[in-house]
């Protein structure tokens, strides 16, 4: 049984009723959609639908199934890494974003951004 809570938005759902656990079932949804947790109709946690490449400081980057974590985040966020924690009403800054930073944490507060995971490099053989 699917669950919707609202006409227009789909807050949560589950693949069986009262969240019975079980083979092929699942929290989330199967379409082109975002998942977005929220309390006192605020988004506080959104995870990305499955995009492809999308423009993002005139690259294309693939930003599937990364995960934003806030406050009170913009139903126009975009999570720039696998885990992107925003405080306050901050915007991600785009400019300084590069395609290696998707498999890491970024943290955007105030204007400030910040990011920690693998950088750039490249293989060396001996």
């Amino acid at each position: 049984m699917l669950s919707i809570l609202s006409s227009k938005m789909i807050h949560a759902q589950s693949t069986s009723a009262n969240n019975i656990p079980g083979i092929g079932k699942y929290l989330g949804y199967d379409g082109a959609q975002d998942i977005d947790f929220r309390t006192s109709n605020a988004i506080r946690m959104r995870m990305r639908r499955t995009t492809g490449s999308q423009l993002v400081n005139n690259q294309l980057f693939d930003l599937s199934g990364n995960l934003a974590i806030g406050q009170n985040l913009s139903p126009s966020l975009l999570p720039l890494s696998r885990l992107h924690i925003i405080g306050g009403g901050s915007v991600p800054l785009v400019d300084g974003y590069r395609s290696w930073m998707a498999y890491g944490a970024a943290f955007s507060v105030d204007g400030l951004d910040m990011y920690v995971g693998p950088g750039k490099f490249s293989v060396c053989k001996i």
